[in-house]
């Protein structure tokens, strides 16, 4: 039996990230079934086209990432603050930019989130 991850994405367009997120998707999948599984799908765009994706050559960077994860986690100190184009979306918007304020660093972090 063959599992092969698939990760829906509604842009016609397919960033970096988005194979990034199905190679942890490949990732987490092949640990639990503890065998390699070395690509996966994107169906993606207005007509919902299929892009198989080789997985297993980004298994580093997923390791790298999931490793930084850890960090913030087990660290006792708040991460660094890095306002991200999504802030106007999340419940923590105020303050994240009253932190920005103190900081006395409200227009470099807009310059951070003007970017595309």
């Amino acid at each position: 039996m063959q599992f092969i991850p698939i990760r829906f994405i509604f842009t016609n367009k397919i960033r970096e990230d988005d194979k990034l997120l199905l190679a942890f998707d490949t990732f987490v999948l092949s640990e639990a079934m503890g065998r390699e599984i070395s690509f996966g799908k994107i169906i993606h765009g207005d007509d919902h086209s299929p892009l198989k994706v080789r997985t297993a050559a980004r298994y580093g960077e997923v390791r790298k990432c999931l490793e930084k994860i850890a960090a913030l986690l087990s660290s006792p100190r708040p991460p660094e603050l890095v306002l991200n184009p999504h802030c106007g979306e999340c419940e923590f918007q105020n303050r994240c930019r009253q932190k920005a304020i103190e900081a006395d660093d409200v227009v470099g972090m807009c310059r951070k989130v003007a970017r595309p």
